[in-house]
């Protein structure tokens, strides 16, 4: 997947929110988020734009949104740290049970403007397991841990959150997530796996002969446009004629009432959008929220949560 986002500083979450609201979006959740980041000796993740992370999630009800500003979910053990200090879990004393948890990669950011880039992420039943299986790979906790409060709103695909992150103040996400275009092959073999599983016997055989027809089809039409054209050389008051005539009968108009049939690349093709179209309309919607609220793109910030608390720019 492709994440399409944006993300701006904000100084009065409630009014976002009510603004957010009257736009159509719907109140989705609240959760209180820890993320504990990833890499390894030679900072090889973060020197190439990318992040890994395992995230614990605690869902929380509206009461409960006020309460959390001051505990966190349970921290990475301290020597699985790159650099020592205290945890806030250690500071507080506080270490609520955690929902769930997902791991989580991004890729490098596919431009200088949003934080749109490659994310894979899936739900992690034993989130201390996986973080002994990247140590195990020579990945370790990159400190700080980002904490934050997160209040998460609906609108279609796109999905808005407002953020309040501990050492940072309150910020605004919108994001949507773009499904990446399969190539012709790819789509091509989809096709082939489907037809296969749903009459494993003729999924051969019926592949074999739609190809045939196609290619039958094109050729009779290649053959009565070459027609057309030489009675035209030869006669060109009749053969004009003579195309008007099947056009009209055919309900068609002008001189070629039946295109050549498409290939089977050309008709994939047709069914989706490039990754780079679809990417491009995803952020056309997000700058008409942002517009909306009276901000843009030049009001983004691009830093990730973990940069920003260790006071450096992205890579």
């Amino acid at each position: 997947m492709i994440e399409v986002e944006v993300k701006l500083k904000i100084a009065d979450p409630a009014e976002v929110e009510a603004r957010l609201l009257q736009l159509g979006f719907a109140a989705a959740g609240r959760v209180r988020e820890t993320d504990a980041y990833y890499d390894n000796a030679a900072a090889e993740i973060r020197t190439g734009s990318a992040a890994l992370r395992i995230r614990k999630v605690e869902e929380l009800s509206l009461g409960k949104m006020e309460e959390a500003k001051g505990a966190s979910l349970p921290s990475i053990p301290e020597e699985r740290r790159t650099v020592s200090g205290p945890s806030f879990l250690e500071k507080t004393g506080k270490c609520p049970s955690a929902a769930y948890a997902v791991i989580t990669y991004k890729g490098q950011k596919l431009d200088r403007v949003t934080m749109t880039r490659p994310e894979y992420e899936t739900e992690v039943s034993d989130p201390e397991t996986a973080d002994k299986i990247l140590a195990a790979l020579g990945y370790h906790v990159v400190p700080p841990e980002v904490m934050k409060l997160r209040k998460n709103l609906v609108r279609g695909e796109m999905t808005a959150c407002l953020d309040h992150v501990q050492g940072l103040g309150d910020f605004l996400e919108l994001e949507i997530l773009v499904e990446e275009s399969r190539t012709v092959d790819e789509s091509r073999r989809m096709e082939k796996s489907r037809i296969a599983e749903e009459d494993p016997p003729v999924g051969k055989s019926r592949t074999a002969k739609k190809s045939r027809r196609m290619e039958k089809s094109r050729r009779m039409e290649k053959s009565r446009r070459m027609e057309k054209s030489r009675t035209a050389e030869e006669d060109p008051l009749a053969g004009k004629c003579r195309i008007a005539e099947e056009s009209q009968a055919e309900g068609g108009k002008g001189e070629n009432p039946l295109p050549i049939p498409a290939t089977e690349e050309e008709i994939i093709g047709r069914r989706s959008m490039t990754t780079t179209a679809k990417r491009k309309a995803a952020l056309d919607r997000i700058e008409e929220v942002l517009t909306k609220l009276g901000c843009s793109l030049e009001d983004t910030v691009t830093n990730s949560y973990l940069s920003m608390l260790q006071g450096r720019e992205d890579a």
